[in-house]
């Protein structure tokens, strides 16, 4: 896998490194820090991904800040693994938003500048889950298809996964989250969806996104 691409390079599909273990597996380097993620649907089990490279390892329980929660730990995004295959989706540190996959699909979606202005980076893309057939046209029981495309139509990156699973998840949660929570905080799909279409409204309106400096509200 590469690693996110810049705005005029939208889609790639780099050759897999010789060697699985290293593109995909636990490091052996173990001071590799550059970008913690999380599992979506648990909001917990960290891994370090190194996107440039693809490389990633898990975090060790040492290494997280003694009684922080995970929104105080310097994470960027989240990630699913899911019938040996992962996908990510994570903010870089020069303000782009990216989705990517080990298989080599990896898509620049939007830059948030510095006066909080989003910019999409690939015109009219959309993101689209439907429930999921076979070859015969048969619906495949607990599936969903997911499409990323383009303005044009063109597909740019094509996947199924077991969308069940998250929504069982989420209709079994019976904890006080489960007040104020909804299905894209179990599923990862549903999440990056929800996202673009966020991302594009906003892109669309010119509105920016209010943030207050802690320094400026003690004045």
């Amino acid at each position: 896998m590469g690693g996110p691409v810049g705005p005029n390079e939208r889609f790639v599909n780099p050759q897999p490194h010789p060697d699985p273990m290293y593109a995909w597996g636990t490091t052996q380097d173990d001071s590799l820090i550059n970008m913690w993620l999380y599992q979506h649907h648990t909001c917990s089990d960290l891994i370090d991904l190194d996107p440039g490279s693809g490389r990633w390892r898990h975090v060790l329980d040492e290494e997280k800040p003694k009684g922080k929660l995970l929104a105080d730990l310097p994470v960027q995004g989240s990630y699913l693994e899911e019938n040996g295959k992962r996908y990510f989706k994570y903010w870089t540190d020069d303000g782009r938003f990216v989705f990517s996959t080990s298989d080599g699909c990896g898509i620049d979606i939007c830059r948030k500048h510095a006066d909080g202005r989003i910019e999409i980076l690939v015109p009219g893309l959309h993101c689209d889950i439907a429930p999921a057939r076979l070859s015969d046209g048969r619906l495949r029981p607990g599936h969903s298809d997911v499409s990323l495309k383009d303005g044009a139509g063109t597909t740019l990156c094509a996947l199924t996964y077991h969308s069940a699973y998250y929504a069982r998840l989420f209709n079994s949660d019976i904890t006080a989250a489960a007040m104020v929570q909804d299905l894209s905080d179990w599923d990862f799909f549903v999440a990056l969806k929800g996202g673009i279409e966020i991302f594009a409204e906003r892109a669309n309106s010119g509105r920016v996104q209010l943030v207050v400096n802690a320094d400026q509200r003690k004045r």
